[in-house]
């Protein structure tokens, strides 16, 4: 909290409390409104804005922020046409620096790390964040999804090659 009692909600150096056509390059002023919170169902503020990337397109971004529980979510879905064609982008990461770049991927986006045999289907969801992020969301959503991966259910061989993609993973991520 900033002032008098004003909210400041901020995402990669975005303030979001304040008129966002002048920041970063956002196209419009965030909407706030009430919604229920999917965690204690308290009431919260959700935020939606849109903003342009160039040579990609219109996105969507909202958040929400719970002041009772503290839950807080943010989205950012593409919006406006479909391109026509597809485009490949490859980032090679070499310094410590390259994994604070921002980065979204798409829902339509395929993720491919050769060099750890891994390749994360498009449908996995639209991200904002940084490489480092998205290495970690990467990370976080494989330990989740695959429960039994890592439980005592798990083939010691499959265990033992899951643990070693994960820390092989975090490294990448150093």
């Amino acid at each position: 909290k900033e002032g008098d009692n004003m909210e400041v909600y901020k995402a990669h150096g975005t303030d979001f409390s304040s008129p966002l056509k002048t920041a970063s390059g956002l196209d419009s002023e965030p909407v706030e409104f009430d919604t229920e919170c999917y965690a204690c169902t308290k009431p919260g503020k959700t935020r939606i804005c849109v903003s342009s990337i160039p040579h990609f397109k219109e996105i969507i971004i909202t958040s929400f922020h719970c002041d009772y529980c503290n839950y807080k979510n943010a989205e950012v879905k593409g919006g406006g046409a479909i391109s026509e064609k597809g485009k490949l982008i490859t980032l090679r990461v070499q310094s410590k620096e390259d994994l604070s770049r921002d980065v979204f991927r798409s829902e339509t986006c395929l993720v491919r790390i050769p060099e750890l045999d891994f390749e994360a289907a498009a449908g996995s969801g639209s991200l904002y964040t940084t490489v480092e992020g998205m290495l970690r969301k990467i990370s976080e959503d494989l330990r989740k999804s695959n429960p039994f991966a890592v439980g005592d259910s798990a083939d010691a061989e499959d265990l033992s090659r899951f643990s070693r993609f994960l820390a092989d993973l975090e490294k990448a991520m150093e």
